[in-house]
């Protein structure tokens, strides 16, 4: 079965169709209009190994005054987590590694701990990490056009060139919408890859719950 059916089937006993898209699958949850997932999969650099990247993409805000101001606020609380181990979990949590590349695009940027600090106190969200358990877990805003934003998350540093990043640079002052990215990052081919997959979506639902609530704060 390849990884594109388990998706299918792991999702669609939630109830959330799955639509293929040309680099990805996109499932979009009935119950949520302003929260689109993608799911990819890419193979390691110098390895056979292979993983799977579940990015959920929700909007929180449009047409808002000072919206340059509160993206600004926040791609200083993005965060990423990281869980190591193989029979017990070591959690590491710490600011969004990307924040030293994307100054060079932005100027200076005073990372925060406001955002990660209110997921922490979330106990059930931090049950569904351990449970779902994720390699690595990004929280950031959207950087650019959504109708760009998927080769954006595709594309590596080297690859970037200076019209995406002029393109950042202008989003970055004139967003238009202000939204939230969830990554998730697990190993393919894992034992019970469904149950996988299916948690993981889970976890990131929970995600948007936490990320709406404190983005009411910035405005």
């Amino acid at each position: 079965m390849s990884w594109r059916d388990v998706v299918r089937r792991s999702l669609g006993e939630l109830g959330v169709p799955v639509e293929e898209s040309r680099r990805c699958l996109i499932a979009r949850p009935p119950d949520d209009p302003y929260l689109t997932v993608a799911i990819l999969q890419r193979r390691l650099q110098m390895s056979l190994d292979r993983k799977v990247e579940m990015i959920g993409v929700v909007e929180v805000a449009r047409g808002v005054e000072r919206a340059s101001e509160v993206l600004r606020r926040m791609l200083e609380e993005s965060f990423e987590a990281e869980l190591k181990g193989i029979f017990r979990k070591t959690l590491k949590m710490r600011s969004w590694r990307e924040l030293r590349y994307l100054e060079k695009l932005c100027g200076p940027l005073r990372p925060s701990n406001q955002l990660l600090e209110a997921v922490k106190a979330d106990e059930g969200l931090m049950r569904e990490v351990m449970r779902a358990a994720p390699d690595m877990i990004e929280v950031f805003p959207e950087l650019i056009s959504p109708e760009y934003m998927e080769v954006y998350m595709t594309a590596s540093h080297a690859a970037m060139g200076p019209l995406m990043r002029r393109m950042i640079a202008r989003y970055l002052e004139e967003p238009e919408r202000l939204a939230w990215y969830v990554r998730l990052h697990f190993m393919y081919g894992l034992p019970r890859m469904a149950a996988k997959v299916r948690r993981n979506y889970q976890l990131l639902t929970r995600f948007v719950g936490v990320l709406r609530d404190f983005t009411r704060q910035l405005f």
